[in-house]
């Protein structure tokens, strides 16, 4: 079972970053005494150790890339006989973090070699994306209804490709993302690009199927829905909640990008479409007037008994109700 550990440092060369750093350190180490609990009841649970330090953006390169060949030493010494190794090899990925000018820097090193993932949302193909976006779009007709008449629930955010596109559509957008890691690059991502309106609610870190109350045996369904964070947001508009699986069927077609091996690395699958299908009529009671999904184009005939289809080249989506 595949899971990471985090190093987190601190930028020289930047001081007014220190505090964020060091928030999200504070916010990790609390996830971590939860997860250590998980782990004694033999749950999946991400791996965390967090030790920050002070170094330069290009000394955290070159220690990661030091690492990276030395562990290529080490395997072909192995390989050829000339080092034996009694221990079996650790599944868990290295990723150094580390906050800079243009935002986080990820580095990890994997079998394709060394790695960097960065989000920016403020120039790039991200502007451009956003300038594309249309009424028209599947996205668009999927979601339905004037941006005024509902509150959209982004409840895979992710890296927020999506939740900018429904911003830029016009809805109301609350983004929910399990992964802190993941939550944080979307969330510096977004006061770097100063695109936040009133629009956009700030993200919110936790397993939205369970907070949505769509658990087989959900222990305060329908909460969320008339919590203070929810009502105020949405003004008394229903919800759409929105849900994009598609990365983990795209793992299956050939060698992933480095944003879908990372968002597979941070996150922790533990739902899939089948399993919000099969316990969306949960959701009969609450001000939810849509559920949507994204799904590979390949898959929408197989899925269409369960609702209606918006077809593309690409991808499509699912839209069915409670």
């Amino acid at each position: 079972m595949a899971s990471f550990s985090l190093r987190i440092f601190l930028n020289p060369d930047l001081i007014d970053t220190t505090e964020r750093t060091e928030t999200l350190v504070e916010k990790i180490s609390v996830e971590k005494i939860g997860l250590e609990k998980k782990l004694a009841e033999k749950a999946k649970a991400t791996y965390l150790d967090v030790c920050p330090r002070v170094m330069p953006v290009e000394d955290v390169i070159a220690l990661v890339k030091s690492e990276a060949k030395k562990n290529r030493r080490t395997e072909k010494a192995e390989s050829l006989g000339l080092r034996h190794s009694t221990e079996t090899r650790s599944e868990t990925t290295e990723i150094s973090m580390i906050l800079t000018r243009i935002g986080w820097r990820l580095f990890w090193v994997d079998q394709s070699g060394f790695n960097e993932f960065g989000l920016d949302f403020h120039s790039g193909p991200m502007v451009a994306r956003r300038k594309s976006v249309g009424k028209f779009q599947p996205l668009a007709k999927a979601i339905g209804g004037k941006p005024n008449e509902n509150c959209v629930i982004d409840a895979t955010c992710g890296f927020g490709i999506d939740t900018l596109d429904l911003l830029q559509l016009g809805y109301k957008v609350l983004p929910i993302e399990k992964s802190l890691i993941t939550g944080e690059l979307f969330e510096e991502a977004v006061d770097r690009s100063q695109i936040r309106n009133e629009n956009l609610h700030p993200l919110v870190v936790d397993d939205a199927i369970a907070l949505l109350g769509l658990t087989a045996t959900p222990s305060d369904a329908g909460r969320f829905f008339w919590s203070e964070t929810y009502s105020q947001f949405s003004g008394g508009r229903p919800a759409v909640i929105y849900f994009d699986f598609l990365f983990d069927d795209l793992s299956k077609k050939g060698a992933p990008d480095k944003k879908m091996k990372l968002l597979h690395l941070l996150g922790d699958k533990i739902h899939t479409l089948e399993s919000v299908l099969q316990n969306k009529s949960l959701l009969k009671s609450q001000p939810v007037s849509r559920l949507v999904f994204k799904i590979p184009a390949a898959e929408a005939s197989s899925l269409r008994k369960y609702g209606r289809i918006f077809e593309s080249k690409m991808v499509s989506f699912l839209i069915t109700h409670p």
